[in-house]
């Protein structure tokens, strides 16, 4: 039978991340899924991961993505990936929230805020 995962949530001043699934839900996954809701004129603090790649994929809203001094402009269905290593985060500019799938390719993601 197929295993099903509590989701755990987090929340911050710029919105919040409900964890589907990583090595703290199910050990030895070796892999992270998240749903981060950003809210409107808020931004995530820059950061890295040097231990893993992030996969974003925009579900709702628009974003900016920033990676590494540069911006890409990201709406619904758009996706972006940041590189081990790199320097990323996003930005909301918009009215309302906006919904992120994010997905990393470690089940215990080291982050460092830069």
């Amino acid at each position: 039978m197929p295993q099903r995962f509590q989701p755990r949530q987090e929340f911050f001043e710029w919105g919040s991340m409900e964890w589907r699934v990583d090595d703290s839900l199910a050990p030895g996954t070796g892999m992270s899924v998240a749903v981060m809701t950003l809210s409107a004129g808020q931004s995530t603090p820059l950061h890295r991961h040097p231990n893993c790649s992030e996969f974003l994929y925009v579900q709702e809203g628009t974003v900016d993505f920033h990676l590494d001094g540069q911006r890409a402009p990201l709406g619904k269905g758009d996706s972006a990936l940041s590189p081990t290593g790199s320097v990323h985060g996003v930005s909301n500019p918009g009215p309302v929230a906006a919904k992120l799938v994010l997905s990393y390719s470690a089940g215990e993601r080291i982050y460092e805020r830069v």
